[in-house]
């Protein structure tokens, strides 16, 4: 699966890393995996790093079920970072689909000003073979905050 992520309850913050081919069962699994996490909170920022993502095959119904229904509720912030023009067209369409929502959906191109409008300031490397962290099993190495 192209698209993992790291729950880090201290720092309030869902850290995803999106790579290759990303399609609507990728972003259904993602979802599923978050929501089924204890330690996952609606209150928490998401960062996702999309850098890696080399196509986007979801559909607007996937992007309208994300937006309508979506994990993350009032209050939260939510950065995209794109490298792309594909992935950045995805992004800026689901932004405005959640533009009249309470949560803050913002794309970036660079992880500094994702991480300054998250209020947060630098990344490290983790593993994903420590035995404590939730990551999906094909991820090899995953961003958190320091």
């Amino acid at each position: 699966m192209p698209l993992h992520y790291h729950l880090d309850p201290r720092q309030h913050l869902v850290i995803g890393r999106a790579c290759g081919t990303l399609t609507d069962a990728d972003v259904a699994a993602y979802l599923g995996a978050i929501t089924g996490d204890a330690r996952f909170h609606p209150t928490m920022d998401q960062l996702l790093n999309c850098l890696e993502l080399t196509r986007v095959r979801v559909s607007y119904e996937m992007l309208h079920r994300l937006a309508h229904h979506s994990p993350f509720g009032p209050g939260s912030r939510r950065a995209i970072v794109v490298a792309s023009t594909t992935a950045v067209t995805y992004a800026r369409f689901y932004r405005a689909l959640v533009q009249d929502r309470s949560s803050e959906v913002e794309v970036f191109h660079d992880m500094p000003s994702a991480l300054r409008f998250l209020g947060r300031d630098r990344l490290t490397t983790v593993e994903t073979t420590h035995p404590q962290q939730k990551i999906l099993p094909t991820s090899r190495a995953i961003f958190r905050l320091a």
